[in-house]
This record gives C-alpha cells, structure tokens and sequence, in this order.
C-alpha cells in the first residue's frame, strides 16, 4: 500500500493471536494439568489455568472481531449511522498466525516494523496460582513464541518475552534463557510483584542484566491483580468477567491507574538512576493521563523528602526523568497535542493495537488524528520516536 505518509510506520502496538497449544506445546510434564489451555465455560471457549478461567467475554481462537469494528460501532451510536452492523465478528485470517504472511500485510499497510505483543499471554500471571505454575507456563509460552514468531523476526517483528518478578530466582533464570534465544523487550504486567515494589533493591540482580542488555520494558494493558486485590474494599465483585467490570472497575482498576502507580514507583525509587539505559514502553493505556502524572510526581517528591527513598535520592525532576525513559502508544481518541505541548513530541509512539477492534483497521491513519502538529513531529510520533527505540533510528 502507497500511504499518504511518504514513510513507513512504526506501529508500537500489534497483536498476533495465539494458537491453542501455546502453552501445552512444550510444558513440562509435572506441570501439563496446570498448563494454560483452552476450556469452554458458560458456552464460551476461553483459557483456564486449573479450575481459574480468564475473563474474556469473546470467542479468541476461531473467530475474532473485525478489525477497527469497535471503533466503527461508537462512531455509529455518535452519529446513529450503522451501529447495529459495525461490530462483527469473522473468520480468524491467517495473517494473525503466520509471521511471513503478517510481513506481507506489514508492507501493504506501510508498517516497516511494529513491537507485535501477544493476545492471551497477558493473562497468566492473573490466572496462576504459584509462582512454580506461573513460571512453567511462561517458560513454555516463550518457547512457543520463539519458534512461531521469534524475538525480532527480520529486525521488523519485535515481540516481547513474557516476564514475571513474582520469583526473583525463576525470573533470573528465564531472563537468561530468553535473552540467549535473542529477546530485544522483556513485557510484565503493571503493579506490584510479590509484595515489593518492581524497582525495589531487591530485584538488582534482574535490571543489571535488563540494563546491561539494553532490553526495553514492555507494559501492555491486562489483567494485574488490581480489580481482584481491590474490589472488595468498595462492596464489588473481585472476579467479574471483562465486560462485565464495573464503571468504578474500569477507571480505578483495570484502565490507566495500573500503569499510573507503576510509573511512580520506578520514577520515585529511582530505578531509572539506577539503570539508565531502560527505556520502558506503555502500550494499550492511552496518554492522556501522563502530564497530570508528571505534575504530581514533581509535587509529591517534594512532599515526600523526608520519607524512604529505598533506590537513593533522585538526581533530576521527576518529570524529567518520565520524558527521559518512559514511551508511551496513545489512544487514536486521546487529545495527542494537548500532551505533546505538555512533554513533547519524543515520549510518544504512535500504534493501531490493530488488528483489535478497538484499533485502526489502517495503522497509517493515526495521522488523522495528528493534524494540529507539524509534519516533523508527526512523523516522530509515526516513524522515528519508535525506530530509534528498536536501534533502527
């Protein structure tokens, strides 16, 4: 496809779609009665882990839904134009298993390269009960990955290893093992791990190897414990299906709040003084939140002075370590100039989240929503903030 653009993209968030056996593929034997698989339950195929069954409300294994239809469904309810047969469900394509197909569609949708994360894999760390379970499971789910999509197929396809710091020695050892098959991006799920912060001393070990790497730090939107852990303290469900959560649920606990408090702990326990060479990548939390965010951090480091400092005092503004080190894919419905004039153009990477419904069906078309900003920023937020990340700047 000949774009408007004049450049390929980077596209800072695809998805493929997992196959059945990506976890049973090459579990351990001691481990395959708790492998994550496929299950029905209330009449939908979704995955469990024992008798512990993902939230998902949608068919995700033979069917998906049309990309950019969700999109598509609320511009109908806005304009009372086509809603009831916007969103839509069809036939799973092939482009969504197979990384030489989804290169081809790369090219005719102007994408040069995209970090292209997972569908289910997400959800593991939600649906196990162990740290023994969760980690065989992802050790299994990587291997799979390795071999159907690779970590940086064609230095095009970026796909982050799944990680977790529930348990620092299996986090180290899988770290190495990943890293040796050739990871470029490690993801983890936002929030605490283990009941310490994710910058905590404590996983030192873990970072200096991160660091010394030059790995990015992925944190895709999922399931984080936050809607389980938190949902009782206010009389609501801890385990309500996705879209079934409540309004309070999805503002407080499963939207941007996740990634709020994580960024603040990383910034406030200086963990990016630590190990500056991390560059971590927000995908899927929009970025409208993050000027609020950068103006707080900078209030409350003053607030907070006399107060435990466990990663040493900070050398710089907390905001300027934010714009420093932290990436962020907004929503294509996010006000994207309002936060460019608040930290400028280089913390944002423009994505589709295609081929989800709530995406853009054509990833190029995020420049619609750019409009007010001038052609050199535009294209760093389409093009170079991104390239430059995966070292192809």
């Amino acid at each position: 496809m000949t774009t408007p653009l004049g450049y390929g993209m980077f596209d800072s968030d695809q998805h493929y779609y997992e196959t059945r056996d990506s976890f049973t593929r090459h579990i351990e034997p001691k481990f395959r009665d708790m492998a994550i698989q496929p299950a029905f339950h209330n009449g939908i195929e979704k995955i469990r882990c024992g008798d512990t069954y993902s939230p998902h409300d949608s068919p995700i294994f033979d069917v998906a839904a049309r990309p950019g239809s969700l999109r598509e469904l609320l511009k109908g309810f806005k304009t009372g134009v086509g809603a009831e047969h916007s969103y839509e469900f069809e036939p799973m394509r092939d482009e969504y298993f197979d990384r030489d197909k989804r290169l081809k569609l790369m090219d005719e949708q102007g994408v040069d390269a995209t970090f292209m994360f997972c569908n289910n894999a997400i959800m593991v760390q939600e649906l196990s009960p162990n740290p023994d379970v969760l980690f065989a499971n992802l050790r299994s789910f990587n291997k799979w990955q390795e071999e159907e999509w690779g970590y940086s197929y064609q230095n095009r396809i970026f796909c982050p290893a799944m990680l977790s710091l529930e348990d620092l020695p299996l986090a180290l050892d899988l770290l190495d093992t990943v890293m040796a098959n050739g990871a470029k991006a490690i993801a983890m799920i936002p929030g605490p791990c283990g009941g310490r912060s994710p910058a905590d001393p404590y996983f030192d070990p873990f970072w200096s190897k991160v660091n010394e790497a030059g790995l990015i730090l992925g944190y895709h939107i999922a399931p984080s414990g936050f809607v389980k852990r938190r949902s009782a303290e206010w009389g609501l469900d801890p385990t309500p299906s996705f879209y079934h959560q409540s309004a309070f649920q999805w503002m407080f606990m499963y939207g941007d709040q996740p990634i709020q408090e994580t960024i603040a702990n990383l910034v406030f326990d200086n963990f990016f003084g630590r190990f500056p060479n991390i560059k971590v990548v927000t995908a899927e939390w929009g970025i409208e939140w993050a000027p609020l965010l950068c103006r707080k951090l900078d209030k409350y480091r003053g607030m907070g002075r006399n107060g435990p400092w466990i990663g040493g005092q900070l050398t710089e503004r907390p905001s300027d370590t934010f714009k420093n080190h932290v990436r962020m894919h907004p929503f294509w419905e996010d006000d994207i100039e309002t936060v460019v004039a608040a930290l400028g153009p280089d913390v944002i990477i423009g994505g589709s989240d295609f081929p989800h419904s709530e995406g853009l069906a054509d990833p190029y078309k995020l420049i619609d929503h750019l409009g007010g900003l001038d052609a050199s920023v535009q294209k760093a937020i389409m093009r170079d903030n991104g390239m430059a990340l995966v070292g192809l700047g």
